[in-house]
């Protein structure tokens, strides 16, 4: 069945690149959320293990409460996912225009010639943030999990290329050489935590 699931979604994600290389902003929002409404559908493990944490998160809210949530986040990462293929298609400094960087003169006084650390949370489109980071003459190295859909791991992996960012797989063999030669780099490390 993962197996079904992954080729499905690798053909939607091909419908979702096309919109995104032929349309504007908008529309390729809308169709991000369509495709998160799909993955929402295909993907029972990581519904069942969104709603599992939202239970946690939010035990006092209903079941249906908690199915909106859920359905909301996989719509928001549909979205996410359009607007990173959307930049991908387009010079880096597209990125500039969709996002806003408040104390961007903090980050370039910690700069100096030393390496920085940069932290992010999940929370918004972080890897247009990386972006736009880039965008702006920082290129970036992330720390970050491979993940599970070969297609989906692709893509992202592509996007981040487009956007001058290194991917450091977490656990593979190598990663902490990758880290450490970043560290003594001209690129700002990412740890999303």
């Amino acid at each position: 069945m993962r197996s079904v699931r992954g080729a499905l979604l690798g053909v939607l994600l091909d419908r979702l690149k096309a919109r995104a290389a032929g349309s504007d902003w908008a529309t390729c929002q809308a169709a991000g959320a369509r495709f998160g409404e799909i993955a929402w559908r295909l993907s029972s493990r990581d519904r069942r293990r969104t709603l599992e944490h939202l239970l946690v998160a939010f035990p006092e809210r209903s079941d249906a409460a908690r199915l909106e949530i859920g359905r909301a986040c996989f719509r928001h990462h549909g979205i996410s996912l359009a607007e990173l293929l959307y930049c991908g298609t387009r010079p880096l400094s597209e990125a500039l225009r969709f996002t806003a960087i408040d104390g961007w003169e903090h980050v370039e006084e910690a700069r100096g010639n030393r390496p920085i650390v940069v932290f992010t949370a999940h929370c918004g489109n972080w890897e247009l943030l990386g972006g736009a980071i880039s965008a702006r003459g920082l290129p970036l190295a992330a720390i970050a999990r491979g993940l599970d859909e070969a297609p989906l791991q692709a893509a992202l992996a592509g996007v981040r290329a487009h956007f001058g960012i290194e991917t450091i797989v977490r656990g593979n063999q190598g990663a902490s050489r990758q880290i450490l030669r970043t560290l003594r780099g001209s690129r700002g490390l990412v740890l999303l935590i």
